[in-house]
């Protein structure tokens, strides 16, 4: 069976144009330093590559996330351990008031001091970090404690919730950052025995002030122990940290193998593809050649 010359000279004519797709595709990856530069280089290394992309993209916003719990965490760490020293100033004005007779100046004076210390508490449980409340649950937009008046007397009202504050740092996993103010201030009795002091020493109740004197010593020892919380989440947080920046690193190099070209492996196959292609064109020139009277010769 005889092959027409068309058809002979069509195949070579392929080899041809295979060999130097071949040689453009090595040349661009060397030009460019990936491995692939458009989907049909290498599809599947592609959609490896996308799939570590977006595991990335979720890692910076977990990191992103652990930056803002980290602010949070400092901030109510800051409010409550001033929090516990305004307790502790409570204290030691009403176990100064509380034993023995003390002047109507005196009483007015210690009076309106508590009062200060109750403002300076309202303030503090209204922290916000940039525009939002940390003490207020997820009502964050709204300050959670303000201050009213009730059969003449100051009491603090709570106006968020009770929900922690959390953010999320993992799939399905969250890390709480932020307890709400009713388990601070509110359970602690932080607002309720300043109240009750100002009270007590307004009426010259010695007995009930002595009792004011106990109760802020255990909202100083339940603050305290907020503060313990904080530091545990603190370190939950930094260890969360740095295992993240591990799994970046390692996403990174993921990436970093499938898309970046091993030069000198792509240097010699270059060079391999640049012979073949030479090889190729002297073969083809050397066969174009050819006609019936080389062979009756």
């Amino acid at each position: 069976m005889r092959v027409a010359t068309s058809s002979f000279y069509r195949t070579i004519q392929q080899g041809l144009l295979t060999r130097a797709n071949e040689l453009k595709k090595i040349d661009e990856k060397v030009s460019s330093g990936k491995n692939f530069n458009r989907p049909s280089d290498d599809p599947i290394s592609l959609v490896s590559t996308l799939g570590f992309r977006t595991a990335l993209s979720r890692v910076e916003q977990y990191n992103q996330n652990l930056k803002t719990g980290t602010l949070w965490l400092s901030s109510s760490e800051t409010a409550i351990s001033q929090a516990s020293e305004l307790a502790k100033q409570a204290e030691d004005i009403a176990n100064q008031i509380g034993y023995g007779n003390q002047t109507n100046e005196i009483r007015t004076q210690a009076a309106a001091e508590v009062s200060h210390l109750l403002d300076q508490a309202i303030s503090l449980g209204n922290t916000q970090l940039a525009g939002k409340y940390i003490f207020a649950g997820y009502r964050t937009s709204t300050a959670p404690f303000s201050k009213t008046i009730v059969g003449g007397v100051e009491t603090v009202v709570y106006n968020g919730d009770t929900n922690d504050f959390q953010i999320q740092v993992g799939t399905n996993e969250q890390l709480t950052v932020g307890k709400n103010g009713q388990a601070v201030f509110v359970d602690s009795n932080l607002f309720a025995a300043l109240e009750n002091l100002k009270q007590a020493i307004t009426n010259n109740d010695l007995p009930a002030i002595r009792q004011q004197a106990q109760i802020l010593q255990g909202t100083e020892d339940s603050l305290e122990t907020q503060l313990a919380e904080v530091g545990i989440r603190q370190n939950r947080l930094k260890d969360k940290q740095d295992l993240l920046a591990k799994w970046s690193v390692n996403i990174q190099d993921q990436i970093s193998n499938l898309e970046n070209v091993d030069y000198n492996k792509a240097i010699l196959e270059l060079k391999q593809q640049q012979t073949a292609y030479e090889i190729a064109l002297e073969s083809a020139a050397k066969i174009s050649q050819l006609n019936l009277l080389n062979f009756l010769s």
